[in-house]
């Protein structure tokens, strides 16, 4: 049975309860520590509004969420730890690296382009592969905080930087029993994400394909559950990528056709944003979001009304919310639904 590692420490499955798969306690584009034109929010900052968001969630009955910021993303294991520490909410961080263009630096970059060039690609994949496997096993900065899960990201397309990545994550993934999570900037890159993963060793049932609700497109949302993959409906509010409605249609519809097992939700709600609100209008966007509802609360809040309204049965969403999240760590395999189902079949 596969662990649950939180960043106080392992827990028991059943101590998991009602888990978000996808929130940010904090978050910083790379490269952001340059921007010294404008005061970021510091630790105790960070630590306070973060701990009043989780006191929030767990007085709306919600134990734990996953937190998949990567290294590359101003991830501090130590303020999460922290807030964790302060609320009770069980937070399972993430080992991994984000995507080329918007988290790759000459650091990881340079070292790929160079070992690839000289024909030592694989020496760069073992590399990175030992290092994830190191914040699994052994934990992160002088803390020894450890990572539960772990991220891998792509873009609009797969690029040779980012296929290394997911080379090392399947590595580290079979070699520690530990689940993955996926970005793609469009949410179309599942299939392709799913198949190297798969290709690879990586358990069908030990992968997230997230960010699958940016796509409307039913047919991708039925081959990644096809083929044995928990799908990630996680940024309800996150109104650039897609409406809401379109969301929640997107997510029956696949209930509706038998595939409410691998249904995970979340927001993607950052709390906090280390990187500053500028120039104006990048703060305004996000302000804008914010201002619609888009928090880790969200989807409580607005989309599970609705959910319900629309004739969402309360053990659909204890499935949703309990029981799917503690499979994808304790390794259940999903037996994939290729046939079309009854409504009735789905809980709804």
């Amino acid at each position: 049975m596969g662990r649950i590692i939180t960043v106080a420490g392992q827990i028991a499955p059943q101590k998991l309860g009602r888990t978000l798969v996808h929130e940010h306690m904090h978050l910083a584009m790379a490269g952001w520590e340059a921007d010294t034109l404008h005061p970021v929010p510091t630790d105790a900052e960070v630590v306070a509004k973060g701990t009043a968001m989780c006191v929030e969630l767990r007085q709306r009955g919600y134990d734990s969420f996953i937190d998949p910021l990567p290294g590359n993303m101003g991830r501090r294991l130590d303020l999460v730890a922290e807030i964790a520490a302060r609320s009770g909410v069980n937070i399972v961080c993430a080992t991994g690296l984000f995507t080329e263009e918007n988290g790759a630096t000459p650091y990881w970059k340079g070292r790929f382009s160079y070992l690839r060039a000289i024909g030592q690609e694989d020496t760069y994949v073992r590399y990175l592969a030992d290092l994830f496997v190191n914040e699994i096993e052994n934990g992160s900065g002088p803390e020894k905080i450890r990572c539960g899960i772990i991220k891998v990201a792509s873009g609009t397309v797969i690029t040779d930087y980012e296929r290394a990545t997911l080379k090392a994550a399947a590595l580290a993934a079979v070699e520690t029993d530990t689940p993955i999570t996926t970005h793609s900037d469009n949410g179309l890159l599942g299939e392709e994400q799913q198949r190297v993963l798969l290709s690879l060793g990586v358990l069908a049932h030990k992968i997230i394909i997230g960010h699958s609700c940016n796509t409307t497109e039913h047919r991708y949302h039925r081959c990644v559950v096809d083929h044995g993959s928990f799908i990630a409906f996680d940024r309800f509010g996150y109104l650039i990528a897609q409406p809401d409605e379109n969301r929640i249609d997107s997510m029956l519809a696949l209930i509706d056709v038998g595939g409410i097992d691998q249904v995970l939700v979340s927001n993607d709600g950052v709390c906090n944003w280390r990187d500053t609100m500028q120039p104006a209008p990048w703060g305004e966007f996000f302000a804008n979001q914010e201002k619609n509802g888009w928090s880790s609360l969200h989807f409580h809040d607005t989309i599970l009304p609705e959910l319900r309204r629309r004739g969402l049965g309360e053990d659909a969403v204890e499935k949703i919310l309990v029981a799917n999240p503690r499979r994808v760590f304790t390794g259940e395999a999903v037996t994939p639904v290729r046939v079309e189902a009854h409504a009735a079949a789905a809980g709804r």
